[in-house]
């Protein structure tokens, strides 16, 4: 592909080329009520009639006019308006005829989005001072190109500062064969506000690092210093953050450091549990949805608040004091994405114990596998959960979970299911949750350990084998989960975060980090597709959530059939946040048409072997269609070919070129580091 003066090249075979000339770039606005301008102004550009140039094989276009109702498409034959080779085929959708007729109702549209039928997509074109042409390029069978469409003033005069919402794209052609490749230049869907640009926290840490490097101006020059003066990075963001801790920041990395993780802050001691638990008041701090509560509070729908939350922690952490948990015990839960979850990972690591979770849902020999090789001293398990409208009960895997693990002392109980009964017999004393949380007599204890203590056991897939118990410590754990939510994904305290999970993915851990910020975070157990595929949605509209994630499969899943904002109220949703796969591009355009205009999509990467994230959103950029923002402040993320050399714009293999917080310190019983390093 070449570019040159706006003529797009792109050579399909040897014999055709095909270029159209658009003025450069064309350019779409979204333009609505209160929007900001861009700080970047468009070029003044007018966008012309495309030509076929050179060419000794039929190309079929569509071409259209904008009739009054906006939909009437009636196909005929002509070539109005349009310069073509003789030997090229066109065909014209009959419609208005004149530029007055084609302007006709136009005048009443704020804006518009146009997807035709399958291998169509929709654009206007200037053909002077008017709109002449409504243009559908056939894709020839195609995956369709989505173009938004533009207003009929900034046809007229694309000179003034850019509105919100701004796409610079170029056109993507394709033969009726189907040779050749697509050329484009990725949708500007979302830009940033005037007050994010000035007053979110990533943009008050930018001026705050320039006030040490002056040659940081912008994001870019952000992350490069972050890179390349980690020690300095790492340093400023534990200050920046509130982070509670005793002893000192130097030196941020160990002198000596291995090739574990586990290296940074080494003469930093601090508790993850008071971290979290710092805020008080009656502000909520967790909301518990579970499937089956369609829209009013109940037993399904609980709200505990800052206050309520500190003194269920304070409850439970007495019982494990009584059963003896000390530091570096381990705690494991078989438990549904609930507050009692929360509560119970709280009252651990509030010990300096290592909390460990797995979804319901695993097999019997899933759990086994897992915390078989940790040795738990205390397991927390639901009675049951329910998923898909199903009730399920746990009662017979606890029966088979609890004889094999090695040093088991207690079982604590969580009742979900009324009218259950105890299975007879599990070798070990078994508490009631309610047992469990009846003691007022005790006095919160937190355990300032080193940075590096062990915080969390992690499990990798098992797909090569038993799985791997990854060790996370409590430090860079907390370090990395404040800069993706406090900077990345701009979470205020009184903000509301849901993330569709379960406790047997990292990103419940991530999940409950969000309460550092001070923001309430809303459990939601179940389907988030049960009884309807919305439910997801009706829960975010219901809790006023600001900060929405879930996964590709379900976006795609909605993307449609459902269309959120006509039939709730997502006025509160400011972020929207996918991982687990690829977003298309395709679920970039159904939020922005169907859950909000105004909401910064972040499609983000990470995993479980580093509890966070490599690439995030960033509410300092625009969001591109079907791209990821950034890369992580203090991530040096590269691709690295089959010759461990650094390639651009070519597929290769995810590395990060230097040590960060948030790695592993180690993997469980591996003290010669043979499982870490194969």
């Amino acid at each position: 592909v070449q570019e040159n003066d706006g003529i797009a090249f792109a050579d399909f075979d040897v014999r055709h080329t095909f270029a159209f000339d658009v003025g450069k770039f064309l350019s779409v606005a979204l333009e609505g009520r209160d929007r900001r301008p861009a700080r970047q102004p468009v070029e003044n550009h007018r966008v012309r009639a495309g030509r076929v140039l050179g060419s000794d094989r039929d190309y079929r276009l569509v071409v259209g006019a904008v009739v009054p109702a906006l939909s009437l498409l009636a196909r005929g034959k002509g070539n109005d308006d349009v310069v073509v080779p003789s030997r090229a085929a066109l065909e014209v959708v009959d419609g208005a005829r004149s530029d007055d007729a084609a302007l006709e109702g136009f005048d009443r549209l704020d804006h518009a989005f146009f997807v035709g039928p399958k291998g169509f997509a929709v654009i206007y074109i200037d053909m002077g001072n008017k709109i002449g042409w409504h243009w559908i390029f056939s894709l020839a069978g195609h995956r369709a190109c989505l173009w938004l469409v533009e207003l009929r003033e900034v046809f007229q005069s694309c000179s003034r500062p850019a509105g919100r919402g701004w796409i610079l794209a170029r056109f993507e052609i394709r033969t009726t064969a189907g040779r050749g490749r697509v050329v484009s230049q990725p949708h500007t869907l979302w830009q940033p506000s005037e007050d994010l640009l000035r007053d979110s926290a990533m943009a008050r840490f930018l001026r705050r690092a320039a006030d040490l490097d002056a040659r940081i101006v912008d994001y870019a020059s952000l992350h490069t210093w972050s890179v390349r003066h980690a020690d300095e990075f790492w340093r400023l963001w534990l200050e920046e953050s509130g982070i509670l801790h005793e002893g000192s920041p130097l030196p941020t990395e160990h002198e000596n450091p291995s090739a574990l993780g586990g290296n940074f802050f080494p003469n930093l001691k601090l508790n993850f549990a008071e971290n979290l638990l710092r805020h008080r008041g009656d502000r909520p701090a967790v909301h518990g949805l579970s499937e089956g509560d369609e829209g009013g509070e109940g037993a399904n729908d609980r709200t505990l608040t800052h206050d309520q939350l500190f003194d269920q922690v304070r409850r439970l952490q007495k019982s494990l004091i009584d059963l003896g948990i000390r530091p570096g015990d381990r705690v494991a839960g078989i438990l549904p994405n609930i507050p009692e979850a929360v509560v119970a990972m709280l009252a651990t690591t509030s010990l300096g114990a290592i909390w460990s979770s797995c979804s319901p849902d695993f097999g019997t020999q899933g759990v086994l596998k897992r915390f078989a090789q940790i040795e738990p001293r205390v397991l927390i398990s639901a009675d049951g959960y329910r998923y898909a409208s199903k009730d399920f009960s746990c009662r017979h895997k606890l029966e088979e979970v609890a004889p094999g693990l090695d040093g088991l002392q207690a079982v604590v109980l969580i009742e979900t299911r009324a009218g259950d009964e105890m299975p007879p017999d599990l070798a070990v004393p078994v508490l009631s949750w309610a047992g469990a949380t009846a003691r007022t007599d005790h006095e919160m204890q937190f355990s300032r350990l080193p940075f590096n203590h062990p915080l969390y056991i992690l499990y990798s897939s098992g797909t090569t084998g038993v799985p791997k118990c990854i060790v996370h410590g409590a430090g860079g754990t907390l370090l990395q989960h404040s800069k993706e939510l406090i900077l990345h994904s701009d979470l205020r305290p009184d903000d509301n975060l849901l993330y569709f999970t379960t406790c047997g993915w990292m990103m419940w851990n991530w999940l409950v980090s969000g309460l550092y910020t001070g923001a309430a975070i809303t459990l939601y157990d179940g389907s988030p597709a049960e009884p309807e595929i919305d439910a997801f949605w009706e829960a975010v509209a219901r809790k006023k959530v600001t900060h929405a994630g879930t996964s590709p499969k379900y976006i795609g899943s909605c993307r449609g059939v459902v269309m959120p904002r006509e039939k709730f109220d997502l006025s509160a949703l400011r972020v929207v946040l996918s991982t687990g796969a690829p977003l298309l591009e395709e679920d970039f355009d159904w939020i922005y048409s169907h859950v909000s205009p105004d909401v910064l999509l972040a499609s983000i990467s990470g995993g479980t072997d580093i509890i966070s994230c490599f690439m995030l959103g960033n509410p300092l950029l625009p969001v591109l269609r079907g791209e990821i923002q950034a890369a992580g402040l203090g991530m040096d993320i590269a691709a690295f070919d089959d010759r461990d050399q650094s390639v651009f714009q070519k597929r290769g293999e995810l590395v990060c070129r230097r040590p960060f917080p948030s790695m592993p310190v180690s993997f469980w019983d591996d003290p010669g580091e043979e499982k870490y390093r194969g």
